[in-house]
């Protein structure tokens, strides 16, 4: 896996993933997913222990497959924010109705 860092202190990494996310998915490793999360992960454990309010780590995989990691920092946020967050997001890209307006509550 190579990381890409942004210039901004670490915000934003980009991870280029050297398998198909198809066969990533099919069989999972416990050692390789943990690189894919970002407090695992002894390059960003840092980064995502508190010197950033948002953390998000993009990995591309070799089909161009993509897994999206966010970490926000808990003081802006929480597990049901962070859901929220995700599932407004999910339903934009795959513009199901929801039309750019936040979803209802969970």
């Amino acid at each position: 896996m190579k990381r890409v860092p942004d210039k901004k202190k670490d915000q934003y990494l980009e991870a280029r993933v050297n398998c198909q996310l198809a066969d990533f998915l099919q069989q999972p490793e416990p050692k390789f997913l943990n690189h894919l999360i970002l407090e695992t992960d002894s390059e960003t454990a840092q980064v995502a222990l508190g010197s950033v309010l948002l953390l998000v780590q993009i990995n591309v995989f070799n089909c161009r497959g993509i897994a999206i990691v966010v970490s926000p920092m808990h003081k802006i946020g929480d597990v049901t924010s962070l859901y929220t967050f995700a599932r407004t997001s999910a339903s934009i890209n795959r513009d199901d109705g929801v039309g750019g307006r936040l979803a209802s509550g969970v």
